[in-house]
C-alpha cells in the first residue's frame, strides 16, 4: 500500500524517474482557523469546569494555579477525544479538515496521544511557522491534517497506481 508521501505525477520527471507529488496538507491559514475555534472553546469549557469547582470569580480564576493545571489536562483530553473519536476537533470540522496516518487512513490511538502529549510542549505552536505548517504533533507520530477534499483525491491517486502496478505485474508474468 502506498503512502501519502509515495504518491507520483502521472508524468514522469527527468530521465524517466517518478516525479513524487508533495502531501497536500491543509494551509498555515485553515490549520489557524483551527487552532482559534478550539482555543475560544477549551477556554470557554475550561472556565465553566472551574465555576463548577470553585467558589472563585471569573476574574480571579485567571491567575488561579489550579485553573492553569485544570486547562492544561484539559487540552490534551480535548484533542485527544475529538480527534480519536472523529479524526478531527471541532476546529477542523469547521474547515473539513481531519486527522490521517501516512496512508490516509484513521491515525492510531498511540498516534493521536502522542498528537495531544505533545501539544502541552512549551511552544510548540511555533514549529508551525515553517513553509509547510507541519508541526511536532504532525511530525513525531506520523500524521497529517488534510482537507477532505485532498484526501479523496489523494486516495484516488493512490488506487490508481495500485491498479496500474497489478496491470504491470500480471502482464509481467504472463
Amino acid at each position: 500500500m502506498y503512502k501519502l508521501t509515495e504518491i507520483y505525477a502521472e508524468q514522469t520527471g527527468k530521465k524517466g524517474k517518478r516525479r513524487y507529488l508533495p502531501v497536500r496538507m491543509a494551509d498555515i491559514k485553515v490549520r489557524a482557523k483551527h487552532y482559534i475555534i478550539d482555543w475560544v472553546l477549551i477556554l470557554v469549557i475550561g472556565m465553566l469546569i472551574i465555576m463548577l469547582l470553585d467558589e472563585g470569580t471569573a476574574s480571579d480564576m485567571f491567575e488561579s494555579p489550579f485553573y492553569k493545571l485544570i486547562v492544561l489536562g484539559f487540552i490534551g483530553v480535548y484533542y485527544f477525544i475529538f480527534e480519536l473519536a472523529f479524526q478531527a476537533t471541532p476546529g477542523k470540522l469547521f474547515t473539513k479538515c481531519m486527522v490521517v496516518n501516512e496512508y490516509g487512513k484513521r491515525a492510531s490511538v498511540l498516534q493521536i496521544l502522542g498528537r495531544s502529549v505533545i501539544r502541552l510542549i512549551p511552544f510548540e505552536q511555533l514549529t508551525f511557522l515553517g513553509e509547510s505548517s507541519y508541526g511536532w504533533h504532525d511530525k513525531f507520530p506520523k500524521t497529517y491534517v488534510v482537507e477532505i477534499k485532498d484526501l479523496e483525491w489523494m486516495l484516488t491517486r493512490i488506487h490508481e497506481q495500485e491498479n496500474e502496478n497489478q496491470h504491470n505485474y500480471d502482464a509481467l508474468i504472463s
